[in-house]
């Protein structure tokens, strides 16, 4: 395979990378994205149009893997765009990156320059997906074109649906059977309980496109296969001859009951005590031969054991059985049912299959029905969306997607399972015909030897396929950057070795031709620093061999290495702490920390075991791997005790037992001392029944939170012994963990009691609530499973387990999972020939997981090389692992402990690979590990900063709205929440009139000043409030965006405008309502009405506008007081208004004019105003127009908006003057424009153009400078 080159590699149609461990794989993809953003696809094709990063598709498999990519890429084009645009040195810059500099001239460098920063900044909007999020999108985005929802909810966890689906599938074809008593026993029998079959089909109803094969029928739907009904009928001549047997022989054992019962009782002294030890005593078999009679009576049940003791009784040497007719019946009911549980095995493997394809279907079913879908979902929706046999519009979907995305790069391809191949070998065809476009591509990045994950759904025979697809255009990476040179020596020679086998080193068949899977040694790049004990330098390769005078079991095998590995490293810190372990470079030796070591298990049990075994030995270490919930830890347990003493502080027993649990962390001499205490102990009780009302009224977190600092429990968990073995923070993390559980749980059930139930439940039954990871993790030993360890690198790693590696865990008879037929197939009732082929796709794997394993080192790997005996043979029989097999040994090959040793010598011919006999185990009083005392915790730092002055955001309507408050409230965000504060305003002043109305004293008046014998028509008897204000400014603000003069010019334009919408204030209104809405903004168009400066205005003159113009004033430390005198004495200057109240305005004054226009070189200020002020347009005469503004303080707004657009003008014109540039401010009521027509009369119109010195004033005002009264 070709070396890769990342200058020439060609990035056009498809191409494979093959980037074995620690070879820069990440580097890679960042270099070739950088070519994508600068046009450069290759030497021949150097000018190709730059792609950006929303272009650039880059799918990986995990969350924490996109993250990683977007970090890596980011920074790879920010460097690269320094270094074209000349801010950065050439020398700064590694040599893959200068030589993509030097492809470029400096025309092209300040281009690619501005290419690779805008990249670079783009990056937050990069298609870098997983392969999930990818689907996802594109199902949204293309749904027309996928037939898919455009909405459909996420289900993460699929374990509710399972169990409902399980259920299900039990009341379909179980419940039927009811009716048939013996058929439904046999359905119990075949699929057991709803639980149980949950479980037995967790693997096989994964929707991953694998087949369940029965024999020679591999199925994919229930419609391939009988339902169990079907089968069930089969058995029925067999069940009622068993029945009918069963009948004959409880007559006769009933007609001869007696002479059984002598009879028996006769031979009993003779019969085998072993087989029959109901015969020890004669209670015991009187008490045996009663269940037999209540069996023949019909009150009891005989089960196989007692049948088959009736039929071929066992006896000693010299004793005959007894013989009788109704033993013989017996004997014939027992065969009978023989012949039935053979039939019954047969059809088992076909109903259980039936079962797991029923239960999938029916989960899809339940996820369509709720517009929902699972992860699984996504694969299937978007491979059908892409295949023309599923889907007519495939052809569109690929077109838009490869338009979307001409190029993708596919990280960790060897993962990638048949779901997933068909959709990406469907969009960007894998085959060597030439691409659509010179300008697709598509790069599959990945490495066979580590394709680990098949328990996942992942098929290493996909990426075979794509291999073989894309023959003759493949390049590798070749050289690895994580380990020292010796390490990846020693990896070289122990795989080197393994190759030599017929079917290479990782035992992939080779059908005749070459090796699908061969192992390819890899350069070493090196590190500039060694690892180093006493004085030389560690073996990159250490192999532990058992001790010659043990033979061990598997068992005895792992708790030796355990204790063994742990005090090695125990031993290796200790001597990194004194300075002659450590890490030696240029400079001083820097000494091995826990940090430093990982520990790779296979299993969560040789994790746990392994933990255990390092904290005898005090090392601080955390696994990492292990799925942990906080509801199984002792803080749970003390959380639900706390919890039932809060619920009944009444009970003292209750009290005492929280105080005594371990998370009190309270001394047993304060403890004893405070329940002795009576005083002292009263006033605990006393707390725990005020956190009880705290619980009662803030909610459960709040008294957590009390008990807590009450007892001091957060200083108690991190004390410095707690703190040394790294407990105290796991302990108090767990706690508050728990507690903010309880408080979101708290808001979902009702009352005390039932949450006190719910965290018994979760204690009890476990729940899915992971223990929150912390950061002093990172400081601790790892340990990783080797499957969790995959892309991780640890300086120093430990495998004390390998030598177990792959030894065959599978039960006869269930389900096994094999490639076959160009798929992934459970074999429900797999042959010999099949649990062989299953065994070695096993071990096939297992050893990619050894080679996942052994990469992980950058400098040092200990291994417990064995050799181990499996089961009941005499010798070792390293063949059952798959490490084993990796040395040489055949499958069923035994050896005694020099052969082993002679094949181990084979990787220690290597120079950096050393064997050494096993540890001798230390005493972990003498070699613990004692970590540097960590700094004590400083107190709470106390600020001596002043205190930061009231800052906040207000607006004229938060203003008036807060009259009579003390505390400001807060500023409208929108236009729309200023019109419906501004109604509600309104509302109030309508509710409290004043006495001043002038209105001219007549007859039809009633007591508010407004006629009684008048009906509201048209525009009068619209509905008021904010409802109906917000419809109509809304309206004004769509006719101003087409343009006023556009909707005056075209009659019935309004209405046509009003049908389109779907406004939710039109939902109110009737037709008529909705004619007169349009009718009274048709003459809204059509008025005309006089400015105080002299001018006109007409909407449907108008053409330099802004409508809903948001402005920002910023104000300083603004006094109401001043600011209200000086509106007051200049605007109808002796006329009462509501006065402002309140504290000062400090921070930013904030509002949304409705239009701001200019006409003839004036600019006005123009607000609507949905005001009731009468029935008819009567009531709106100029008089009650200023009443109505004073009362809803309106002349403090519009000076507010005419003092911002005084700001606004002074910083944009140049010659900009108050008198001549401003023509003031018209507030429009549209209910009074009624009786407007073509002569500017200003009906329902208030105009108002305030003098300079008030508005040059308050401009002042708000900068903070003094004003004269």
């Amino acid at each position: 395979m070709n070396e890769l080159d990342p200058i020439t590699f060609p990035l056009q149609g498809s191409r494979l990378i093959e980037a074995s461990a620690g070879t820069g794989k990440t580097f890679t993809i960042s270099l070739l994205y950088l070519r994508l953003v600068l046009g450069h696809r290759g030497p021949e094709q150097r000018h190709a149009r730059p792609l950006t990063p929303p272009e650039i598709l880059v799918s990986t498999f995990t969350e924490a893997a996109v993250a990683e990519l977007r970090d890596r890429i980011r920074s790879r084009l920010q460097q690269a765009a320094w270094l074209f645009a000349g801010t950065r040195d050439e020398h700064e810059v590694d040599q893959p990156l200068r030589d993509l500099y030097d492809e470029f001239d400096a025309d092209e460098r300040a281009r690619g320059a501005f290419l690779l920063q805008r990249a670079a900044e783009w990056m937050d909007e990069a298609a870098i997906f997983t392969i999930h999020g990818f689907c996802q999108r594109q199902l949204a985005e293309h749904a027309f074109h996928s037939g898919a929802l455009f909405e459909q909810e996420l289900i993460t966890d699929l374990d509710p649906l399972i169990h409902v689906a399980v259920r299900d599938f039990w009341r379909t074809h179980g419940y039927p059977l009811t009716t048939r008593e013996s058929l439904a026993r046999q359905f119990a029998r075949l699929v057991d309980t709803p639980g149980a079959l949950k479980e037995k089909v967790r693997n096989l109803i994964k929707r991953d496109g694998s087949r369940l094969a029965v024999g020679e029928i591999t199925a994919g739907s229930t419609g391939e296969l009988p339902s169990p009904a079907e089968l069930l009928d089969r058995l029925s001549v067999a069940q009622e001859r068993a029945d009918t047997a069963e009948g004959r022989a409880r007559e006769a054992w009933l007609a001869d009951i007696d002479t059984l019962h002598g009879l028996w009782n006769g031979v009993r002294p003779g019969l085998s005590k072993t087989s029959h030890a109901e015969a020890k005593t004669e209670d015991t078999f009187a008490a045996w031969l009663a269940g037999v009679d209540d069996w023949a009576a019909g009150t009891g049940t005989l089960g196989e054991p007692d049948r088959k003791k009736l039929a071929r009784p066992s006896t000693n040497k010299g004793h005959e059985p007894p013989e009788h007719p109704a033993l013989d019946a017996i004997g014939d009911w027992h065969a009978a049912l023989a012949r039935l549980d053979e039939q019954v095995d047969e059809i088992k493997p076909t109903v259980q299959a039936f079962a797991a394809l029923w239960i999938r279907e029916r989960i899809a079913s339940l996820l369509a029905s709720r517009r929902a879908m699972g992860f699984e979902d996504m694969l299937i929706q978007m491979r059908d969306a892409v295949d023309p046999e599923r889907n007519p519009n495939a052809r569109g979907m690929i077109e838009a997607i490869r338009s979307q995305y001409p190029v993708a790069m596919i990280d960790e391809f060897q993962d990638t399972d048949p779901l997933q191949y068909a959709i990406f070998s469907a969009v960007y065809p894998l085959g060597a015909e030439t691409p659509a476009s010179d300008e697709h591509a598509i790069v599959l990045i990945g490495d066979p030897k580590q394709a680990i994950y098949s328990f996942r759904g992942a098929d290493i025979h996909s990426y075979l396929t794509a291999r073989r697809a894309t023959a003759g255009r493949h390049a590798s990476l070749p050289c690895n950057f994580r380990s020292t040179d010796a390490m990846v020596g020693a990896v070289n020679a122990m795989f080197s070795v393994a190759d030599e086998h017929p079917d290479g080193a990782f035992r992939f068949p080779l059908d005749g031709g070459a090796s699908p899977l061969p192992f390819e040694p890899v350069k070493a790049q090196g590190r500039d620093d060694r690892l180093v004990d006493r004085g030389g330098e560690l073996p990159a390769v250490t192999l532990w061999a058992s001790p010659p005078d043990e033979v061990w079991t598997s068992g005895a095998f792992r708790d030796a290495l355990a204790v063994r590995a742990a005090g090695e490293i125990a031993a290796l810190l200790n001597r990194g702490q004194s300075g002659s372990c450590g890490f030696q470079g240029d400079g001083a030796l820097r000494g091995l920390e826990p940090r430093d070591i990982a520990v790779l298990v296979r299993t969560q049990d040789e994790g746990k075991l392994m933990r255990r075994a390092l904290a005898d030995f005090g090392v601080p270490a955390v696994f990492l791997s292990e799925r942990s919930s906080v509801f199984a830890s002792t803080e749970a347990a003390d959380m639900l005790v706390w919890l039932e003493a809060l619920a009944e502080p009444a009970r003292s027993d209750r009290i005492r037992q929280a105080l005594a649990t371990a998370s009190m962390a309270l001394p047993l001499e304060e403890l004893e001392a405070l329940l002795r205490d009576e005083t002292q102990f009263d006033a605990i009780c006393q707390r725990f029944h005020e956190w009880h009302r705290t619980w009662q009224s803030q909610g459960v977190l709040a008294a957590i939170m009390g008990l807590l600092h009450h007892f001091s429990i957060p200083a108690r968990l991190l004390e410095t012994d707690a703190r040394q073995n790294r407990r105290g923070e796991r302990r108090l993390t767990n706690l508050l963990h728990l507690a903010e559980w309880l408080q979101q749980t708290d808001q979902d059930v009702d009352g005390e009691t039932a949450l006190l139930h719910r965290l018994h439940l979760a204690v009890t039954e476990g729940a899915a609530e992971q223990e929150i990871r912390l950061e002093q993790d990172n400081a601790m030993v790892r340990i990783v499973t080797i499957h969790g360890s995959k892309g991780l690198q640890y300086p120093v790693v430990f495998l004390p387990f390998i030598a177990l590696l792959g030894a065959d865990t599978h039960r006869r008879g269930e389900p096994t999972r094999r490639h076959r037929d160009d798929g992934s197939v459970w074999e429900m009732a797999p042959t010999k020939e099949a649990n062989a082929e299953a065994a070695q796709e096993a071990i096939a794997e297992s050893i990619r997981l050894f080679y996942v394993a052994m990469t992980r080192a950058e400098y040092a790997c200990v291994l417990g090389a064995g050799p181990v005996k499996f089961g009941n043979a005499k010798a070792f029989n390293p063949g059952k692992t798959a490490f084993g097999q990796f040395l040489g040994f055949s499958p069923d090959e035994t050896c005694d402990r020099p052969g082993y040793l002679d094949k181990l010598a084979r990787w220690a011919e290597h120079a950096a690979i050393e064997i050494v006999d096993l540890p001798e185990p230390l005493d972990p009083r003498r070699h613990r590990f004692t970590p540097p005392p960590e700094p004590a915790l400083h107190g709470p730092r106390i600020p001596h900063f002043e205190a930061f002055e009231p800052w906040w955001i207000s607006s004229f309507s938060a203003l008036t709205a807060s009259i009579g408050h003390r505390v400001p409230l807060p500023a409208p965000e929108g236009a729309r929440e200023e019109v419906r504060l501004e109604s509600q305003a309104e509302a109030v002043t309508r509710a409290r009139p004043t006495a001043d109305h002038a209105v001219t004293a007549r007859t039809d008046l009633g007591p508010t000043g407004l006629r009684t014998d008048l009906v509201p028509i048209g525009i009068h008897a619209l509905p008021r409030g904010a409802q109906i204000g917000t419809l109509l400014h809304d309206l004004i603000e769509a006719i101003a965006a087409d343009g006023f003069h556009r909707h005056a010019q075209r009659p019935g334009s309004i209405a046509r405008l009003i049908s389109r919408t779907s406004h939710p204030g039109l939902r109110s209104l009737d037709e008529a309502q909705v004619d007169v809405v349009a009718r009274s903004l048709e003459t809204l168009l059509a008025s005309r009405w006089r400015m105080p400066t002299g001018g006109e205005l007409a909407l449907a003159e108008t053409t330099r506008y802004q409508a809903e113009m948001e402005f920002w004033l910023a104000v300083d430390d603004a006094d109401l007081a001043p600011l209200d005198r000086l509106v007051c004495d200049h605007v109808a200057p002796g006329r009462p208004r509501p006065p402002l109240s309140g504290p000062a305005i400090n921070g930013m004054l904030k509002g949304f004019i409705d239009l701001a226009l200019e006409r003839d070189g004036r600019y006005y200020v123009i607000d609507w105003k949905s005001n009731w002020l009468g029935p008819d347009a009567a009531a709106y005469t100029p008089e009650a127009l200023e009443q109505a503004m004073l009362d809803s303080r309106y002349d403090l707004q519009f000076v507010l908006y005419l003092v911002a657009l005084h700001r606004h003008l002074r910083d944009r014109l140049p010659d900009y003057d108050y008198d001549r540039h401003v023509g003031g401010a018209a507030y429009v009521f549209l209910r009074g424009i009624e009786a407007a027509t073509d002569a500017p009369d200003n009906a329902g119109v208030y105009t108002c153009r305030p003098d300079r010195v008030l508005i040059e004033s308050l401009d002042r005002l708000f900068a903070g400078e003094e004003v004269a009264a």
